[in-house]
């Protein structure tokens, strides 16, 4: 779902437009191609192609939403903080 218009189309990753190197590594992923056949193989060529494996490693195994736990943020109590300024 798209986390603006909350219609199922549109992407579903956005990176920042100063990691220009992401949009360099994507557009030159390619598959191998079978040399007998002339089909594309399920297997991308090698080169150039680490961030494009780390992200398919990152995203891999997507855990379900029920699977997720979010735990509040740990309060310091106010006599454990650093009062430097004071």
């Amino acid at each position: 779902m798209h986390y603006l218009s909350t219609k199922d189309e549109g992407p579903m990753i956005y990176f920042a437009d100063d990691l220009t190197f992401i949009e360099n590594e994507m557009v030159a992923y390619f598959w191998k191609t079978d040399t007998s056949t002339g089909e594309r193989v399920d297997e991308p060529r090698d080169g150039g192609d680490d961030f494009c494996d780390a992200l398919k490693y990152g995203l891999s195994k997507l855990p379900a939403a029920s699977e997720l736990h979010f735990h509040k943020p740990v309060i310091t109590p106010e006599h454990l903080r650093w009062h430097e300024a004071e």
